[in-house]
């Protein structure tokens, strides 16, 4: 039997390639209609897309006898798997599959290999040969055209005459897969054709759940919920009570957590799924982490949406097998991290996963206008700097407040862990009330060249106030904080800023 798989690589990346949502919701649709492999939705599609011919994956297997969708394969988001007994069909098919993402997502990188074995358990072993075969985005190093208003990667070869959204300017001058992002007509009707959304589509599956958790709730679950329009509209979403900032509106954070420890996991259940010669141990695995995220995901939302809101306050962009990349409003971050966190723990260890893994997080939080490809970039740098913190195997996130902290390099603050934070989380809550001109000036002492416990214990005889929540955040210091208790008090006035 012959097999081959058909990836996307560099998914994040290339979903933040656009500046604006209506761009990265564009390339997702794209991405789960070129991908899904669930069913024909060959007429709503057409009327989706303006019968630019994009093909589904049944619909190009139909042309191949013999080739059928690998029924023994993982569900992997951006990943189609197929088989076939003949091995020129199967080939053909495969590359069919990777140019035809490829026609419509001309900056994607599509990668196929190709496998023989006897069952496909067997092409799991860490030796086993394959064939792959990499189709990259072309390159643009001296475009010969003007670039793209949208992406400023590639020569624009489209303008728009008549926009579909008013995010889009008449006039605007797109490059190929720009233009394929542009909003279409009937979008909802054809994501509610998709029975089980994939991960490119974690904003609607989210959605939806929250809807039906207020459809079903007993007092009708309050108001009606819909999509943020924007970034801008996302950072609007904020919450009454919160008085320490003087503008809360224009700000947003976007999350990028990542499994610790869990490739080793799917070594192992690889390893025995090759010696047993099926499947059944490795998918369950595989759809047990799959179903915690998404858990966690949507009670990490929920927790931050409340009854009245007529806005969801979240973008969730990816939900992975076990990571996640959104973005909420930045005075919800600290609601939203901890609980996502948890309840991934929780669900790790319901399903007594051995050795037990866990999760890093990256967070950036900046403006509304920050362009998303940025916020994309850092947020992964952060994410694996948390990671390296614990050696990949424990619970930690790292964070940069890019309006606050420009000139900070990335490595000036060492990441947290979930314990500490959850551990100091009272006396950050103390230094949160405290009034915006004590935090200033304690920000100040803190910056001033010198002693910088005489000048503490100076600020803090004069300001009672201080000196308990100093006293509660290092109960065990006395009056001698070394440098890194130093930093974690910057640190936790950092996290002040956008704590609701």
């Amino acid at each position: 039997m012959f097999y081959a798989e058909i990836g996307v690589k560099h998914v994040q990346q290339y979903l933040g390639r656009s500046r604006h949502l209506w761009g990265r919701r564009g390339a997702s649709d794209l991405l789960a209609m070129a991908t899904t492999t669930k069913q024909d939705l060959s007429a709503a599609k057409k009327a989706l897309w303006d019968n630019q011919g994009l093909k589904t994956v049944p619909e190009i297997l139909a042309q191949y006898d013999g080739v059928e969708i690998n029924p023994d394969a993982l569900d992997i988001d951006g990943v189609v798997a197929i088989c076939g007994s003949d091995k020129n069909q199967t080939e053909e098919a495969a590359h069919v599959i990777a140019l035809n993402i490829r026609q419509f997502l001309p900056a994607t990188t599509v990668s196929v290999d190709l496998f023989e074995a006897a069952a496909y358990a067997d092409t799991l072993a860490s030796s086993y040969d394959k064939c792959t075969t990499v189709y990259h985005p072309g390159l643009t190093e001296f475009p010969l055209a003007r670039r793209c208003d949208e992406c400023t990667s590639d020569m624009a070869g489209y303008v728009v005459e008549e926009p579909s959204t008013p995010a889009i300017r008449k006039g605007t001058r797109l490059c190929a897969d720009c233009w394929q992002r542009m909003p279409r007509p009937n979008r909802t009707q054809v994501l509610g054709e998709l029975q089980d959304l994939p991960g490119f589509e974690a904003e609607e599956m989210v959605l939806k759940e929250l809807r039906a958790r207020r459809s079903n709730a007993a007092d009708g679950g309050g108001a009606d919920l819909a999509a943020c329009k924007d970034f801008h509209d996302l950072a609007q979403q904020v919450k009454t009570g919160n008085v320490h900032r003087t503008t809360n509106n224009n700000h947003i954070a976007t999350v990028f957590a990542d499994g610790n420890g869990l490739g080793q996991l799917f070594a192992r259940a690889r390893r025995e799924a090759a010696d047993a010669g099926q499947m059944d141990e490795t998918k369950s695995l595989s759809v047990a982490i799959k179903n915690i995220t998404r858990t966690a995901l949507i009670e990490a939302v929920a927790e931050i949406t409340q009854a009245t809101d007529e806005v969801m306050p979240a973008i969730p962009h990816i939900l992975g097998g076990d990571d996640i990349f959104v973005s909420l409003p930045a005075t919800l971050v600290w609601d939203f991290l901890p609980k996502f966190l948890c309840k991934m723990k929780e669900g790790f260890e319901m399903e007594n996963l051995a050795p037990m893994p866990s999760v890093s997080a990256g967070v950036v939080i900046c403006h509304a206008a920050f362009p998303i490809g940025d916020q994309a970039e850092i947020s992964e740098a952060l994410m694996r700097q948390a990671k390296k913190h614990v050696a990949g195997d424990g619970w930690s996130f790292s964070w940069l407040d890019i309006t606050a902290e420009e000139t900070q390099s990335l490595r000036d603050r060492a990441p947290w862990l979930l314990s500490e934070f959850e551990g100091r989380r009272e006396a950050i809550e103390g230094l949160k009330e405290l009034p915006n001109s004590a935090r200033s000036s304690l920000r100040t002492v803190l910056s001033q060249p010198g002693d910088r416990n005489l000048a503490l214990q100076h600020f803090a005889e004069r300001s009672p106030e201080v000196k308990t929540v100093v006293a509660k955040l290092f109960p065990s210091a006395g009056n001698a904080l070394d440098e890194a208790d130093f930093q974690v008090l910057e640190d936790s006035l950092s996290i002040t800023r956008w704590l609701q």
